[in-house]
């Protein structure tokens, strides 16, 4: 009795999982993405346990997340690799995908190649990249649009050689009307004489049209998705951006992705830079090893 009860527990087990793994219908790998979507996919982030409201790629840049954004910057020089100014704009579908940990770490990691960075949170609903930087908010991205405040007391050094900010300032009643207002448009323009690279960390674009318009001001668009969260229908919604709204240069992050346990270089999808796999034993992460120790 005793021995059927423990197949029976067993038999229910594997049954329970495997209609789990049925009905999940969340991202779990770069295999995912690439058997829904044609676009080029030019990194993949692990998950950041520890610290991450800092800026992990300056505090631990020997990691396997500094690694990884290494090789997100280097793919958009080849994507980019015609234009004299990156401007990069970085959304999602949701909230949680970690659209804004990304931008604020791709932003340090160009600017630790010596490269003039801004960063601008054009969230202006749900702020939170000034709190990462430690600057103030009040003076931000919404008065400049609205012409209360001068550009250079709207840009915010940071602690950070090479990397500015524009913060989002005070919430405005008509956030998407500033976003497609002229002023934004020209402000991009103008920006683009001072600095090399600017980060627009966006709304996500399955609860706003902001980040639609931030997409035709930058010359590449980075779709984050985030592995065991995202939908596969997230894809999908991807695709219809591409194909519907005429914006070129989409690209697609996947975070929170598990890393294999060997260094490769990966499949060179569409000719841009490197691949998808990182892992440990290649000389690289000793930071990751010592405190995995």
């Amino acid at each position: 009795m005793l021995l059927i009860g423990l197949l029976l527990g067993i038999f229910l087990g594997v049954v329970l999982a495997y209609i789990k793994e049925y009905f999940d219908d969340t991202i779990k790998s770069i295999e995912d993405i690439e058997r829904l979507s044609k676009l080029p996919v030019i990194g993949t982030i692990p998950y950041i346990k520890e610290d991450a409201e800092k800026v992990k790629v300056i505090i631990s840049p020997k990691s396997i997340v500094s690694e990884s954004f290494r090789a997100v910057r280097t793919n958009l020089q080849f994507i980019s690799r015609d234009d004299k100014n990156i401007v990069v704009t970085v959304t999602s579908t949701v909230a949680a995908e970690g659209k804004t940990t990304v931008s604020l770490n791709l932003a340090a990691i160009f600017s630790l190649a010596s490269k003039k960075v801004l960063v601008i949170n054009a969230d202006m609903r749900k702020p939170t990249l000034h709190k990462r930087l430690e600057v103030d908010n009040e003076n931000g991205l919404s008065s400049l649009l609205a012409g209360h405040i001068p550009l250079e007391k709207a840009i915010h050094k940071t602690r950070y050689e090479n990397l500015d900010i524009i913060p989002s300032g005070v919430v405005p009643p008509n956030p998407g009307e500033l976003i497609q207002s002229k002023e934004m448009k020209e402000l991009i323009e103008k920006l683009k004489e001072q600095y090399d690279v600017i980060i627009l960390d966006s709304p996500p674009v399955g609860l706003i049209a902001d980040a639609l318009i931030l997409m035709k001001f930058a010359n590449i668009s980075i779709y984050v998705l985030r592995a065991n969260f995202s939908k596969l229908d997230y894809i999908k919604n991807v695709n219809k951006i591409y194909r519907e709204l005429d914006i070129k240069n989409i690209c697609m992050i996947l975070n929170y992705a598990e890393i294999v346990k060997s260094y490769r270089y990966g499949s060179y999808k569409k000719g841009y830079g490197y691949g998808y796999g990182y892992g440990y034993g290649y000389g690289y992460y000793a930071e990751d090893k010592k405190k995995n120790k």
